[in-house]
């Protein structure tokens, strides 16, 4: 299976888990600071699985881009707190799409 196509299942998947998560935890409150940059983020990975070829790994760069900022920010503040869980695995996931894309984006256009 291509790397896109992985990478847009994915998307898919992550968005909707973070949306579900945060439903089924009872996250969807006031004094949750990641609420609305998880919502943009689920939105945008969605989002961009669905776009057209000619620009679905730009759109995805910039969606796992801004994912794995979210996504760490909630690691560390997770981690000042003494927990670990589930959304370092999204972070790190996050990451290394993001990275993957840019490499096959960088060969694709022959920059080296």
């Amino acid at each position: 299976m291509k790397l896109v196509t992985v990478a847009r299942y994915y998307a898919v998947v992550l968005g909707l888990g973070t949306v579900g998560y945060l439903f089924f935890t009872g996250m969807v409150r006031a004094d949750n600071a990641f609420l609305i940059p998880d919502l943009v983020i689920s939105a945008l990975l969605v989002a961009t699985a669905f776009l057209p070829p000619a620009y679905v790994v730009r759109g995805m760069i910039l969606a796992y881009g801004m994912a794995a900022g979210v996504f760490t920010a909630a690691v560390f503040t997770s981690l000042v707190r003494g927990e670990l869980g589930v959304v370092s695995m999204a972070a790190a996931a996050s990451l290394v799409v993001a990275v993957l894309l840019v490499a096959r984006q960088r060969a694709a256009s022959g920059v080296h």
